[in-house]
């Protein structure tokens, strides 16, 4: 988020690739969190505390990853709703 603040890189133009980003990233996070739980389990079950170390700090990754997909789904969804004619939030049709 800071490279957007200092102009050197901007999140997704559109909300279609938004979303598709955001699934993407919420894919990825759900399919690498079950694995990286159970060696963490194990892993402090073990003993092993630096490998043990580095797959609990991958869960929390994963966790904070996959808040984030999902905070990004609904705030797309969220501005694709209705407009006034200058572009700007709409009232809703009652």
């Amino acid at each position: 988020m800071a490279l957007y603040h200092y102009g050197l890189s901007r999140p997704p133009g559109n909300p279609r690739r938004r979303r598709a980003y955001a699934v993407g990233v919420l894919l990825l996070c759900v399919l690498l969190a079950p694995f990286a739980v159970r060696g963490a389990v194990e892993g402090w079950a073990a003993g092993e505390v630096p490998g043990a170390a580095v797959l609990t700090l991958l869960v929390v990754l994963c966790l904070v990853g996959a808040v984030g997909a999902v905070w990004a789904l609904v705030d797309s969804f969220r501005r694709a709703g209705p407009r006034d004619d200058d572009g700007g939030p709409g009232q809703p049709s009652r």
